[in-house]
């Protein structure tokens, strides 16, 4: 396989392969896969993609979480007029 980050990639696939062996749901997904007849470069490929999604969407919610403290911790979040018209 070539293209993309070759560290970034190895390390993905080792990470996949683990989370295959003890992860319920990527267990369910890699036999479900190798039933299909898939090849074990498939399956590899597969678990992979999935925890990458993961990742992806983890690493979104936790950058959300960050932008909304740290407007919160801002100093224009004082003056923020409350719903009676009044500042804080």
């Amino acid at each position: 396989m070539r293209g993309g980050r070759a560290a970034v990639r190895e390390i993905l696939f080792i990470v996949a392969s683990v989370v295959g062996r003890y992860e319920p749901d990527f267990i369910a997904f890699r036999q479900r896969l190798s039933a299909a007849g898939k090849s074990p470069k498939v399956v590899r490929i597969a678990l992979a993609h999935k925890l990458l999604v993961r990742l992806s969407v983890k690493a979104r919610q936790v950058s959300k979480v960050s932008q909304a403290n740290s407007l919160q911790d801002s100093p224009l979040a004082e003056t923020r007029e409350t719903p009676t018209g009044n500042t804080n």
